[in-house]
């Protein structure tokens, strides 16, 4: 496993870790901003991994896509 694809595998971890302790928070308002946040951190995520695969190809557009799921 290349060091790009492990880094985009330990980032995906981390971010549903984070999108399934917004969901335990108690006010809503306070759940409904880190959910947005999550999804965010998610999308630079995805981009940075589009960015990977773009620039060194050391990951294949399979793990990209699964990445985005």
């Amino acid at each position: 496993m290349t060091l790009p694809r492990a880094g985009l595998i330990a980032a995906a971890i981390a971010v549903f870790v984070f999108l399934a302790a917004s969901t335990w928070l108690p006010e809503p308002r306070l759940a409904m901003s880190a959910s947005l946040w999550g999804y965010a951190l998610a999308f630079g995520v995805y981009a940075t991994a589009l960015f990977v695969q773009h620039r060194s190809r050391p990951l294949r557009l399979q793990d990209v896509l699964l990445g985005a799921v």
